[in-house]
């Protein structure tokens, strides 16, 4: 589906741990491809058996969808995900939009959270994190269905957000900036945190 409709909007779920540790898991792998819709790639998350064969899945997508050129990639904070695709030895090709970044560009006052601007831009979505006490529940205890839901609605609402920044971008004329520029600078300070 990411390849027909030449999108793919993905958020990781991890266990919380720093992603450069030993004891870092990432947990799902949350992907939407249009407005509406969402769906998670199960990974090493604990309820899962010894032998779930995530890393294949994980391969498999980020071969087939991450380093094509043809799928643009959204995401909020993409550099925090693409430390983990690299981690994969997933390398992206192709256009990323980064809403976090487009919206920094646009305003550079704070906040930047993608809750914040679901609070601000998407109303109707607004909390969907507190859902049945989710937020409350630590990265490592979170059961899958739930960590499910609220990884779609992150893709979901990247997704919306992502798309709406860029067009403000492209219509304030800020979009050279952002693309030649901020993302550079993104993957020069994702090298040095590797």
């Amino acid at each position: 589906c990411c390849i027909e409709s030449g999108y793919a909007s993905v958020d990781f779920e991890t266990n919380g741990q720093p992603i450069y540790m030993d004891s870092f898991r990432p947990t799902i792998l949350s992907v939407t491809f249009k407005a509406g819709f969402g769906c998670s790639i199960p990974l090493a998350h604990f309820s899962m058996p010894e032998d779930h064969p995530w890393r294949e899945w994980l391969i498999k997508f980020g071969r087939r969808v991450i380093e094509n050129p043809k799928v643009t990639k959204i995401a909020w904070n993409w550099k925090f995900d693409n430390q983990i695709f690299h981690r994969y030895h997933i390398y992206h090709e192709g256009t990323v939009i980064d809403g976090m970044l487009a919206k920094y560009i646009l305003n550079e006052e704070r906040p930047n959270g993608l809750k914040d601007m679901v609070r601000r831009y998407l109303p109707d979505f607004t909390d969907y994190e507190k859902s049945e006490g989710f937020d409350k529940i630590p990265w490592d205890k979170k059961e899958l269905g739930p960590l499910c839901e609220y990884g779609c609605m992150d893709t979901d609402m990247t997704f919306r957000l992502g798309l709406f920044f860029e067009s403000k971008l492209i219509k304030g004329k800020y979009y050279p900036l952002y693309r030649n520029l901020i993302m550079a600078a993104s993957r020069v300070l994702q090298s040095a945190e590797e």
